[in-house]
């Protein structure tokens, strides 16, 4: 597959994304210039309906996103390598 760009940023509510790790990655936080980029297959998710804070122990662990993918819910922790592209609904029905 060839590079394409992805994005490491909280999704959007109301929007649909599919989901890849990034594989490369260019420039620094510090200068504002990050680019990420894969040769990955993304996988689609469906549309972000909440961006949801999860605990463990009393103590704020990070967000994990709660998608509908043609009435099939799935959750999604963020973070790591893990990027999002902003898609169209690719729903069957």
């Amino acid at each position: 597959m060839p590079e394409i760009e992805c994005f490491n940023s909280t999704p959007e509510p109301g929007k649909y994304y599919e989901m890849v790790c990034y594989t490369r990655k260019s420039g620094t936080k510090e200068n504002n210039d990050e680019r990420y980029f894969t040769t990955d297959k993304p996988k689609y998710l469906g549309k972000l309906i909440e961006n949801v804070p999860y605990h463990t122990d009393f103590r704020d662990i990070g967000t994990a996103g709660s998608f509908d993918n043609d009435g099939k819910k799935m959750y999604v922790s963020y973070g790591g390598h893990l990027c999002f592209i902003e898609v169209e609904c690719n729903n069957k029905t």
